[in-house]
């Protein structure tokens, strides 16, 4: 997805700037808008003054909106009463009076957009202002925090299970990248003595079959109950 917001970036560049973005981007011929319009991103613009001049795309909709909704309106008035939008313009004005280009991911109405902002003047009305493309990343955030949690779910059993020893393996190496409690007191290692351990320290089994359990649980994780571990008292 932060792709895509690459790619309008780069066509917004190479666009006209001025009163011509407005005329040009709200036609529907050009690639640009088009794609705006089946996609889920806003291209906006707002002068110095922070008055919209230009609203379209297809993302409007997470906000409720209609396309040229807000043009002719304060972005400040507009979003009044979402201080967090507000906080983020003034970023934008103060940040970008130095650089062309900003970038900064926002949260409103219950969206989340990446946006990339590029300011723009225009020698002929003597007018500056930014071009804005923002990208509705709501479900790609989700879907991050959940994998988030997931590993934390993984964690919490991997670690705090005092019972059932449990390590990681890397299945080509066979080396032991994690271990849990469980499993340093059922091996009598300690944790550092782990790290230079492989599989083949713990098991007693055949050097093939090792490596072809592990590679086997890598791909479809099982519960081996015939394994012939090799403690340290053995050693």
């Amino acid at each position: 997805m932060r792709s895509l917001l690459q790619w309008f970036n780069r066509s917004i560049l190479l666009t006209p700037s001025g009163p011509q973005v407005k005329t040009l981007l709200s036609n529907e011929t050009i690639p640009l808008a088009m794609a705006s319009e089946h996609l889920p991103v806003i291209i906006f613009a707002f002068d110095d003054q922070g008055i919209f001049t230009l609203s379209i795309g297809k993302g409007l909709a997470a906000l409720h909106m209609q396309p040229g909704q807000v043009v002719g309106q304060s972005v400040f008035d507009v979003f009044r009463d979402e201080p967090q939008v507000v906080a983020h313009v003034m970023r934008v004005m103060r940040y970008s009076s130095e650089s062309k280009e900003f970038q900064e991911d926002l949260e409103i109405a219950g969206a989340v957009f990446a946006i990339t902002y590029n300011r723009y003047h225009d020698e002929i009305t003597a007018s500056s202002g930014w071009i804005a493309v923002a990208l509705d990343v709501t479900e790609e955030r989700k879907m991050q925090q959940e994998l988030l949690a997931k590993k934390e779910h993984f964690r919490l059993l991997f670690e705090m299970n005092r019972t059932a020893p449990a390590m990681v393996i890397d299945p080509v190496t066979g080396a032991i990248l994690e271990i849990n409690e469980a499993a340093i007191r059922f091996y009598g290692y300690t944790r550092d003595q782990f790290k230079d351990l492989t599989l083949l320290d713990v098991r007693v089994d055949d050097v093939h079959v090792i490596f072809e359990d592990s590679y086997a649980a890598s791909q479809d994780p099982v519960v081996y109950p015939h394994l012939k571990h090799r403690l340290r008292r053995d050693c």
